[in-house]
């Protein structure tokens, strides 16, 4: 792509290549389009880390799921946690599914703008969400899918609506939001959650190897009404 550098080049080889992501994810994937990709930078994080943490007591929202559910199906098989995958493109939520039933898998997938069709109680969610400034991805000559990394002028355009959907869910819900620090800082991500006084941050979990944040975030309304 126009305005990649080769390392960047290199690391888009290697989200299109379906022997690392089955290697890495332990799920089936079907063959790419020309502009697609199995995953990014920040799949692979959240997944290693969130298994660790949740298990078959959780109901996980995979919120944002994209073309392949990667997070959802990868975290149902090593986590053994129920989960519900959501996505507001239609598109996607099309892919993902046909994904899905590739992988033999009883996952719902619902369109849905954030919870607002999400019928089902959960009280985990990954967001893996688009953080890429919109000039950046200008930059680096990105094009196709703009709902997959358009993040807007500072990257957190659908940040801000999620930690507000959140902080107002009505049970206890633990949130996993995933950020690369190349274009958006812990600091950034930490005001806007100062600015919901229904959400408690918990800790930050960082990669050593990758610039990638996974943030920890905790609703506060529940445990208020119990």
């Amino acid at each position: 792509m126009a305005g990649m550098s080769l390392v960047q080049m290199a690391a888009m080889q290697v989200y299109r290549s379906k022997a690392i992501a089955k290697l890495l994810f332990g799920i089936d994937f079907p063959a790419l389009g020309p502009q697609d990709y199995y995953f990014d930078i920040s799949t692979h994080v959240v997944v290693s880390e969130v298994k660790k943490r949740i298990g078959p007591a959780n109901h996980l929202l995979d919120l944002g799921t994209g073309s392949f559910a990667v997070i959802g199906l990868s975290l149902a098989k090593k986590a053994g946690c129920k989960v519900t995958c959501a996505d507001l493109n239609p598109e996607l939520a099309a892919s993902s599914r046909r994904n899905i039933a590739l992988n033999k898998s009883d996952i719902e997938v619902v369109d849905s703008d954030l919870f607002s069709n999400v019928k089902v109680p959960f009280d985990v969610v990954t967001f893996n969400p688009p953080y890429l400034p919109s000039s950046a991805g200008k930059d680096l000559g990105i094009e196709s899918r703009p709902a997959q990394w358009d993040g807007g002028d500072d990257g957190m355009r659908a940040v801000r609506p999620f930690l507000k959907a959140v902080a107002e869910r009505g049970n206890a819900v633990t949130a996993y939001l995933a950020m690369n620090t190349l274009f958006v800082k812990n600091d950034q991500v930490r005001a806007l959650v100062a600015k919901e006084p229904g959400l408690e941050y918990v800790e930050t979990i960082r990669c050593m190897l990758l610039p990638i944040e996974l943030h920890v975030l905790r609703n506060k309304r529940a445990s208020k009404s119990a």
